[in-house]
């Protein structure tokens, strides 16, 4: 009886995605008949098998000409996903405002296990984007650069 409720459900279920599809892609009657369609977009892939095999990003650069350097995608539909198009967005995000974007979510748990303020946890991932933090990823990054190049002074 379950398993009978079940497949209906699911029959029912692919019905009305199926429906939406269809009715989704169907071209308005006020459209011009040389005007270029929109890809039909399937769930959870979305566009993507559009995209030719042999060169699958083939497809990023009119979509980069037509939505602009910074695009907002979504990921199965849900988890939202920027696409940086330029190397000009990616430096003006990564470098000029990147203060405004590089703090951590606030962790209580942390807090509390740590005892510290918020945004001041000991641990790296859980600190706030300041000037402590900024020193901490200066000093790494000069010491996993390797040993410098020195002279030998005592020839």
């Amino acid at each position: 009886m379950i398993a009978n409720l079940v497949i209906v459900v699911v029959f029912g279920i692919g019905l009305m995605t199926l429906l939406y599809m269809i009715t989704q892609h169907q071209p308005s009657r006020r459209a011009e008949p040389d005007e270029k369609r929109p890809p039909l977009k399937l769930p959870l892939i979305g566009d993507l098998h559009s995209s030719p095999i042999d060169k699958p990003l083939a497809n990023w650069d009119d979509w980069a000409r037509r939505n602009g350097p910074i695009t907002l995608s979504r990921l199965f539909g849900i988890a939202p996903v920027v696409i940086l198009n330029s190397y000009e967005a990616v430096t003006e995000l990564s470098s000029r405002r990147s203060q405004w974007y590089s703090n951590r979510p606030r962790s209580a748990t942390m807090e509390i296990i740590t005892g510290a303020e918020p945004g001041q946890s000991r641990f790296t991932l859980m600190h706030d984007y300041d000037d402590h933090l900024r020193l901490h990823s200066q000093t790494a990054s000069s010491q996993s650069r390797g040993p410098s190049r020195r002279r030998d002074i005592s020839r």
